[in-house]
């Protein structure tokens, strides 16, 4: 035989109250969570309407880099040809790093030419010559070119240097005579040779 358990009344009424309140509380979670959710979907559709393409833009693009790809792409053959027709020996390399090299730093001019007939003009050239490789610049000079008129050549004279150890500089200062009015232009070029 089966006996009945009676639940007293307080204890009821205690269940009731707690399914009542664990209702309530499912149901504000479930209302704040849904508003949760709406306002992320509400954010990414504004995030999408605001960033999304069409395929225009990405189009243009993909023609843009085809059409380099089709000018600027090279076979296997021709980087391998191009290659073999642009390598250097490491002497070659040496000597092209170590090889003297000289420049001019400094470089001052000055023209003083003379308004008076048969009464020599003078063009002063002062400045450094460096010698920015590691090896000795054997024979230097300068040589400077100048012109009257576009086509009359003034000056075409040398200056000549003691040999200029690599790294290391020198001072210049000549001055050249010519005859007639002033320059139009000139040149000044540093000249060496590799041997003694």
């Amino acid at each position: 035989m089966l006996e009945k358990t009676v639940i007293g009344g307080k204890v009821a009424i205690a269940l009731g109250i707690m399914c009542i309140v664990f209702v309530a509380g499912l149901g504000a979670a479930i209302a704040s969570y849904t508003s949760i959710i709406s306002n992320k979907d509400k954010a990414n559709q504004d995030y999408v309407s605001t960033h999304s393409h069409d395929n225009t833009e990405f189009n243009s693009l993909d023609t843009s880099f085809s059409d380099y790809v089709e000018t600027h792409s090279h076979t296997n053959s021709q980087y391998d040809a191009y290659v073999a027709s642009h390598q250097h020996t490491d002497l070659e390399f040496d000597s092209a790093v170590t090889a003297p090299k000289l420049v001019t730093v400094d470089l001052t001019v000055e023209d003083d030419w003379s308004r008076l007939p048969y009464v020599s003009s003078t063009f002063r050239v002062s400045g450094y010559v460096v010698n920015a490789g590691s090896d000795a610049a054997y024979n230097p000079e300068i040589h400077v070119v100048a012109y009257k008129l576009i086509d009359v050549k003034a000056i075409d004279a040398y200056y000549s240097l003691a040999t200029i150890d690599g790294g290391s500089w020198t001072a210049f200062d000549s001055t050249f005579v010519y005859s007639g009015g002033p320059l139009f232009s000139w040149t000044i070029t540093p000249q060496w040779t590799t041997t003694p």
